[in-house]
């Protein structure tokens, strides 16, 4: 049976620099390999004056200087493409689409490739980044809004991006999918199958990172938890001296001194193991391009309180068991923690139902690969 052929260019891949460790991209990739050819750059823009290209056991790896501010940025890509045209032609002309992972990074590249080659491309869109670099680069717009029209394919992985994308760039795209990140691990599916229901907690938890701690909505947390003396918050994620620094001085400030308690970082496994303890996890993150976090709160039966036009906001509604609230809203979070506190028991069964009925299986590894490679269409046969 003839299998497609994809050339990914993907700036979040977790390449030999250690630059980067998130795993979407690699996921998505590992869990259709059986069905697809994948061939890979990892496309790393840097603060240096030289362009590079390497080879790797897995992929490629190609690095392009970043300027301050982004300048020259659409001419640096246009470098990067000639560069990659020049060590991997043969192999982009061979695949059925280019495949870009963001639509202002990767996806410029990829829309030069194909200019030079005829080859269809296609982009996801990670709105986080995205609407970023189209805010900031103004005078870089009318060529994002060409890569984006015309983009032969179009996956959100913010599916709550699509309305500022388009507004922004002015242009509208009827045909498009949506593709969560795959979450799923052997242990969260194992947690998925077993998960226990603690109905009875007045513990909250939030997961990420210190240094993004107002980003990630830990301030506002703290000034909602302050309305609630019965409710404890515990803390995982990195943290440096000045981020710890900042913590204790809200934590002072909101006095909720006593009710929060910084867990430092443990492993991915363990931290599912602990999610069950608690009664909902609490990340109203702003801009949040998706927040694989949410998903395995909810696949370990943990409610979630996050922000609307947000991480998974788009992707699943209606539900209690997932509170939206506005960004930077300190009542609506108060308010969505007591819900949730006072109705555990029916919120969590609901949960637990949803689960094991298949409700979330949006975000389950056999639904996002099948929705993936039915987007190719003819191209693909199924085994």
């Amino acid at each position: 049976m003839k299998k497609v052929k994809l050339f990914h260019i993907a700036s979040d891949f977790p390449d030999h620099t250690g630059m980067n460790s998130t795993k979407a991209v690699a996921n998505l990739l590992s869990a259709t390999e059986r069905d697809i050819d994948h061939q890979t750059i990892a496309y790393r823009r840097i603060r240096t004056s030289r362009f590079g290209y390497e080879k790797r056991d897995q992929y490629g790896y190609l690095q392009a200087p970043s300027l301050p501010l982004g300048l020259l940025h659409t001419f640096i890509t246009l470098l990067s493409a000639l560069i990659l045209l020049r060590k991997r032609g043969h192999d982009v002309k061979s695949v059925d689409y280019i495949h870009a992972h963001k639509l202002t990074i990767d996806g410029l590249l990829a829309y030069f490739l194909s200019k030079f080659t005829g080859v269809k491309y296609a982009i996801s869109v990670r709105a986080d980044t995205d609407i970023k670099f189209i805010k900031n680069k103004p005078f870089s717009r009318w060529i994002f809004k060409k890569v984006y029209f015309n983009a032969s394919k179009v996956f959100y992985v913010s599916a709550w991006g699509k309305h500022d994308i388009e507004k922004k760039l002015k242009v509208t795209k009827k045909d498009f999918k949506l593709l969560p990140n795959i979450v799923e691990t052997p242990k969260l599916i194992e947690r998925k199958e077993n998960a226990i229901k603690n109905t009875n907690s007045n513990r909250f938890i939030f997961i990420g990172r210190m240094e993004s701690a107002r980003k990630k909505g830990l301030y506002d947390t703290l000034e909602a938890l302050s309305t609630n003396k019965n409710f404890k918050l515990d803390i995982y994620g990195t943290a440096d001296e000045e981020s710890l620094s900042n913590l204790d001085s809200m934590t002072n400030l909101y006095g909720v001194s006593d009710q929060v308690n910084y867990c430092g970082k443990i492993s991915k496994d363990e931290l599912l193991e602990k999610l069950s303890e608690y009664c909902a996890l609490v990340m109203p993150s702003v801009n949040e391009t998706f927040g694989m976090v949410y998903v395995e709160a909810l696949y370990c039966n943990l409610p979630i309180i996050h922000c609307k036009g947000s991480g998974i906001d788009g992707y699943v509604t209606g539900v209690e068991y997932i509170q939206s609230v506005e960004s930077g809203n300190k009542d609506q979070i108060s308010k969505s923690m007591n819900y949730l506190y006072r109705n555990q028991e029916k919120i969590k069964n609901k949960l637990e139902y949803d689960t094991k009925s298949g409700f979330l299986d949006v975000f389950s590894t056999n639904e996002i690969s099948k929705s993936y490679l039915d987007s190719f269409g003819p191209t693909y046969e199924a085994n």
